[in-house]
């Protein structure tokens, strides 16, 4: 293949990984969203749909670096240096038509600028993540250390509408009396 088809080629593959770089992005916005309807049904959708583009998004990679050795192959090897070049969009420019370059360093940008919102999107789910563990250990901190001083008036019912007097089993008394819901 010619130096300009490797390079349709490798247009095409910036391309597909771009839409696929932005169903990842979106599939990460939405499921960060999810989690605020904390539905296990909702929530067990999102990785496999995640997990699948995931392994596009990788053999689409494997297929781009063939094309990338398939052009490194053909291009003028650097005076002086041993094994085979290394190939970034500016220096392939140089070697095509300006139609195509131009074409291809749009696709490079777009490819660029999707791979950064989806490394946000990881960033802030990594964050929310790491935020929901820390709240959640310091709130059953909270409420363990305050059943402890407080295992008397802790203000909680049982299913019948009866007072216990403790949140947590044989930490208190036996229920009392029911609640009377008139105001």
């Amino acid at each position: 293949m010619s130096l300009v088809d490797l390079t349709e080629a490798l247009i095409r593959s910036l391309r597909l990984s771009t839409g696929l770089m932005q169903k990842l992005a979106e599939g990460l916005r939405t499921r960060r969203t999810q989690w605020i309807s904390a539905k296990p049904s909702v929530l067990a959708e999102a990785p496999t749909a995640l997990a699948g583009l995931s392994e596009d998004l990788q053999k689409e990679e494997d297929r781009r670096q063939k094309v990338l050795a398939d052009i490194a192959a053909q291009l003028p090897a650097m005076p002086g240096a041993a094994g085979p070049r290394h190939v970034n969009t500016t220096f392939l420019s140089q070697h095509l038509p300006r139609s195509l370059a131009a074409r291809l360093k749009q696709a490079t940008t777009d490819a660029t600028g999707t791979a950064t919102q989806v490394r946000r999107e990881l960033a802030l789910g990594e964050r929310l993540l790491r935020f929901t563990n820390n709240a959640n250990e310091q709130l059953v901190a909270g409420v363990s250390q305050q059943v402890a001083t407080t295992r008397d008036n802790v203000g909680s019912y049982d299913r019948n509408a009866r007072r216990l007097q403790a949140a947590l089993p044989r930490t208190g008394s036996v229920p009392g009396s029911l609640v009377d819901g008139r105001i």
